[in-house]
């Protein structure tokens, strides 16, 4: 994911729509939120 907010900007001139989906625990998420989100 980081990856691709690191190209969002491309992605966007170019008309793209970027859509994730996740079959993790809420549990998961929220680690991955204050974990990996924080460094975006």
């Amino acid at each position: 994911m980081s990856a691709v907010a690191e190209k969002y900007d491309e992605f966007q001139a170019l008309g793209v729509e970027v859509l994730s989906a996740s079959v993790d625990s809420q549990f998961v998420h929220k680690i991955w939120d204050e974990n990996e989100l924080s460094k975006m």
